[in-house]
């Protein structure tokens, strides 16, 4: 918001305000207006303002306030602001990489907290903010201490390496007070000097917020939290029996290990509650026991509720047959859940046997309706795996949205595509599919049309991504592509990836701009076309052609890197007929 935008909107509030005064004086019972809107605070701005006297006792400031504060002046004059305020009920103040202001004015600052004892809303972001040491979060509590009807509360101190245990503690005997608290949200993202004390002294907080819904914890690349640390974390969640959507992030926590999975595990179960559960354990490197994952199947046991499950296991390279079979015979009891995400990324010991025991999952959970598989990188797996996972999928009915990866999977081919094709003729309430086989060399273009066939029975389609590369897909199976999507009448986003894919012409690419005009409810179009050295000038302007008709667009990316036959020139006249002919929000071209 520009400062003459801001004075003259104030302006007219204050006039308003006077007209109220008025017709209050003259008997006539009136409601006081509340005002709401959304302002930016710099201190550039608050001096002018200030200098300007535009703002007065009678004016009601904001529901919302929303800084970004780059000196102690900043922080003064906000101060100022927050001192006449009475009716503030939500807070926002960002004081991200704010290298100047001093704990000394933050407490001037939170002197002024005292007033909002009815505050509901506090979300204070202090990322990458040097001020905020042991110092800054003794101040912080200090302003903290009266808010006991608080409902929200997001805290980041994102990369605050100074922090210590210390300062966690007493900023946990402060959480304590938010008796009413229902969603609670703490970043300490690269807080190095946190160790598994200050996860003891969070869950004495924990205990205590019995209300609580919803739990944010994020601990990434904190070296030095242990098994020791989320046991002790873990024991503050048994009484919350409101709780029913927990987020976890232990990413690059390395000493994490078997032990400290076992107590969360043993903890979960008792949350009756509970219907979300996110864990992100990427690059927990101890996570390479069996009874690692196998302790995951404990919280299974209790969660009559789950609705919701997200296992991240992303570079956990010592994941053996042995878990996958653990956790997926422990899945099957989990009969309401309905929306499943598995991440086996750059889990090279995942095998086709893993994959057949994860279909088991599926011919007994019915209930899907979204399904998220990650197995990029796990190199031993072959076309009898997918095979076996795309069989199982028949059961899923209710099925709305679907993502596989298998990226560098390079032993699957066209013998499993087909299956996966048979399977997608039967799955007629899907809505979404984004399939990813990008390197994986033995697909060719009998795999690519039998897949665009099992396309043609999705008439509820809204999303197609495919992801395909080197140069085994030719026009042919383009082609084929296209017919296929000229009946996908309600598609709103389509991604096509066909990187470093020699053998697709000007010829496909003129067949599938003409299927796009039929796509009218289209919003979202990306193409990748890198290396793709035989589209020349003329296929642009097929290009052109097919997507100007499509008045839905908002935003189209196109990829044309290492396309030699294409100039610059080209690219700059295919943006002027999409800026000629489209309303986009967003255009982004990469050039030759």
């Amino acid at each position: 918001m520009k400062m003459t935008e801001s004075i003259k909107r104030i302006r007219t509030e204050e006039d308003s305000l006077q007209k109220q005064e008025k017709l209050q004086k003259s008997g006539m019972k009136i409601q006081p207006r509340r005002i709401k809107y959304e302002i930016n605070i710099s201190a550039k701005f608050l001096r002018e303002f200030k200098k300007k006297r535009e703002l007065s006792r009678r004016f009601i400031f904001a529901d919302l306030i929303n800084g970004t504060l780059l000196s102690d002046g900043g922080l003064k004059k906000i101060g100022q602001i927050l001192k006449r305020q009475k009716f503030l009920k939500d807070m926002n103040l960002d004081f991200v990489a704010c290298y100047q202001p001093k704990s000394e004015t933050l407490k001037k600052l939170c002197d002024h907290l005292y007033k909002f004892a009815h505050l509901k809303n506090l979300k204070f972001d202090f990322t990458h903010c040097d001020m905020m040491d042991d110092e800054g979060l003794r101040v912080l509590v200090h302003g903290l201490k009266r808010f006991s009807s608080l409902k929200c509360v997001n805290l980041s101190l994102q990369g605050c390496s100074d922090i210590t245990d210390g300062g966690i503690r007493r900023l946990s005997k402060a959480f304590k007070r938010f008796v009413d608290l229902e969603n609670f949200k703490l970043n300490f993202t690269g807080c190095k000097g946190i160790t598994s004390e200050s996860l003891f002294h969070l869950n004495r907080a924990l205990a205590r917020l019995s209300n609580l819904c919803i739990l944010d914890l994020s601990f990434k690349q904190c070296h030095h939290i242990a098994n020791r640390g989320l046991s002790g974390l873990s024991r503050g969640f048994e009484k919350l029996q409101l709780l029913h959507s927990i987020i976890l992030c232990f990413k690059s926590c390395d000493q994490i290990g078997y032990p400290g999975f076992r107590s969360l595990s043993q903890t979960l179960q008792n949350v009756k509650s509970l219907k979300n559960l996110i864990i992100d354990f990427t690059w927990c490197t101890q996570v390479s026991e069996h009874q690692s994952v196998k302790s995951l199947r404990t919280e299974q046991k209790g969660y009559t509720c789950l609705k919701n499950l997200n296992l991240d296991f992303t570079y956990c390279s010592g994941i053996d047959r042995k878990d996958i079979t653990s956790l997926a015979q422990e899945l099957k009891k989990a009969k309401n859940l309905e929306n499943l995400s598995l991440n086996f990324s750059q889990c090279s010991q995942v095998t086709d046997k893993e994959l057949n025991n994860l279909g088991e999952i599926f011919r007994e959970i019915s209930t899907l309706k979204s399904l998220s598989l990650n197995f990029i990188w796990c190199s031993t797996l072959t076309d009898e795996g997918l095979k076996y996972l795309s069989q199982s999928f028949r059961r899923l009915v209710s099925l709305e949205k679907m993502a596989l990866a298998f990226e560098t999977c390079e032993d699957i081919g066209d013998r499993s595509i087909l299956h996966l094709s048979e399977t997608l003729t039967q799955m007629q309430s899907l809505k979404s599919v984004d399939l990813n086989f990008k390197r994986c060399d033995y697909i060719t273009n009998e795999g690519f049309v039998s897949l665009s066939l099992g396309l043609r029975k999705l008439s509820l389609l809204e999303l197609l991504h495919l992801d395909f590369g080197r140069d085994q897909i030719t026009d042919v199976g383009l082609i084929q592509l296209s017919r296929i999507l000229g009946q996908l009448c309600l598609l709103k986003s389509l991604h096509l990836s066909f990187e470093r894919n020699c053998d697709i012409s000007n010829k496909g690419l003129n067949q599938l701009c003409q299927a796009l005009k039929s796509l009218r409810e289209l919003k979202s179009l990306s193409f990748d076309l890198r290396g793709c050295d035989r589209l020349t000038t003329t296929g642009l302007e097929h290009l052109g052609e097919g997507v100007k008709h499509i008045v839905s667009l908002e935003t189209v990316e196109l990829n044309f890197n290492n396309c030699t036959h294409i100039e610059k020139e080209d690219v700059f006249r295919l943006q002027k007929v999409f800026q000629r002919y489209l309303n986009l929000s967003n255009l982004k071209i990469i050039e030759p």
